[in-house]
């Protein structure tokens, strides 16, 4: 007899796979801020999904863990960023590119001008 139920393992993978997806979807606008854009997929979980809150926050966590895995993903490498300039390295070649701040999000200068500090 076939069954519709859904395991907890594949429940668990789905939500994972989902929080992936939308780290994907939303890390550009984060790219200074990691914090905030856990924080935002464990709402997006736990609001959109319905995963329970203390469920969400693993998921999310295990999620920016493949996601940081991934080949490719650009970066901003704080200590090499200075006041005018932020410096973007991709995490699999490791080649780096200084881009004028003022060319970025106005939330992510500010975040590397206080760091900068």
């Amino acid at each position: 007899m076939n069954s519709t139920e859904v395991l907890p393992r594949d429940y668990r993978e789905q939500m994972q796979k989902a929080a992936l997806e939308f780290l994907c979807r939303h890390q550009g606008e984060h790219l200074g801020d990691e914090l905030h854009l856990f924080e935002r997929t464990c709402d997006y979980l736990v609001n959109r999904m319905e995963v329970p809150a203390f469920m969400a926050l693993r998921l999310a966590h295990l999620a920016m863990t493949q996601l940081a895995e991934r080949p490719g993903r650009i970066v901003v490498d704080r200590a090499a960023s200075d006041a005018e300039r932020a410096c973007l390295v991709n995490s699999f070649t490791g080649e780096s590119a200084f881009v004028p701040l003022r060319l970025l999000p106005h939330r992510l200068q500010v975040g590397l001008a206080a760091t900068s500090l």
